[in-house]
């Protein structure tokens, strides 16, 4: 269910989530990550995983344009590399 931050406070409060609704509000990003963890679950031919990758800095822009749902990033001056941390599908993963 979406747009839960337009409902009354108190209704908000009362709202619990179940194995197969999850109540969240994409304008706030409330209940995101618990949406994704849903859908995950329920794709069983490539599951996904949560990975760390090192970028070279040069390629950066272009790996954020396409990999826009990374959790975070730090950047290595010395290295001039970055690390994001993201989840990808094993298939996108090396063995």
């Amino acid at each position: 269910m979406n747009k839960v931050d337009l409902l009354p406070e108190k209704k908000q409060e009362s709202l619990r989530d179940t194995d197969s609704v999850i109540h969240v509000s994409a304008a706030k990003g409330v209940g995101l990550e618990k949406l994704l963890e849903l859908i995950d679950s329920k794709i069983e031919q490539d599951p996904v995983q949560r990975v760390k990758l090192r970028v070279p800095q040069s390629e950066g822009k272009a790996l954020s344009r396409s990999m826009p749902s990374r959790e975070s990033s730090r950047a290595n001056i010395r290295t001039a590399t970055s690390t994001w941390k993201c989840r990808l599908r094993n298939r996108w993963c090396a063995k």
